[in-house]
């Protein structure tokens, strides 16, 4: 009963979590911090469903690969630290750890990234910032379930030299 009225305060003061955020600026603020604080958890629910439809998808055709081998799961494993019981490992497991490492440059920089500038286009808002060592990207936003997230397909496509 305790928990469900402060639930119930906490919905009716607005109170977002970690992830929430309603402007760019909120947006970016949330996600260097949660960079810094290398909370992948945090940083995964700050992406959109396009995105990590695409990363399950991928790792799920990466295990399924691996699985055909004989050593291809633990050389996963060892890859990417996963789970020691190769059935714990599910695609959306592995997209996780292949994401956090394909990020870990990133990860470490956060301190010294930069919003530069946002503009709408569209339902979308694209968010210009300086991220050492990429350098100037523009990031795509996105409103789902009201609040904004990364399209990380979308801001790949932007950031491809033409």
């Amino acid at each position: 009963m305790r928990l469900g009225i402060i639930f119930l305060l906490l919905a009716a003061t607005g109170c977002k979590g970690k992830h929430e955020a309603n402007s760019a600026q909120e947006f970016f603020d949330k996600y260097v911090k949660a960079a810094q604080a290398r909370n992948v958890e945090t940083l995964w629910l700050m992406y959109s469903t396009t995105s990590h439809t695409n990363w399950i998808s991928m790792a799920r055709a990466e295990l399924e690969r691996a699985k055909a081998v004989p050593s291809g799961v633990k050389v996963l494993q060892e890859t990417y630290e996963l789970p020691a019981d190769p059935a714990a490992i599910t695609p959306e497991i592995l997209a996780k750890a292949r994401w956090k490492k394909d990020r870990k440059k990133m990860l470490e920089n956060a301190g010294v990234a930069r919003l530069l500038d946002e503009r709408p286009e569209g339902d979308r808002i694209i968010v210009t910032v300086e991220w050492p060592p990429a350098g100037r990207l523009e990031w795509v936003l996105v409103r789902e379930k009201k609040y904004l997230r990364l399209d990380d397909i979308a801001t790949d496509m932007r950031n491809r030299p033409h």
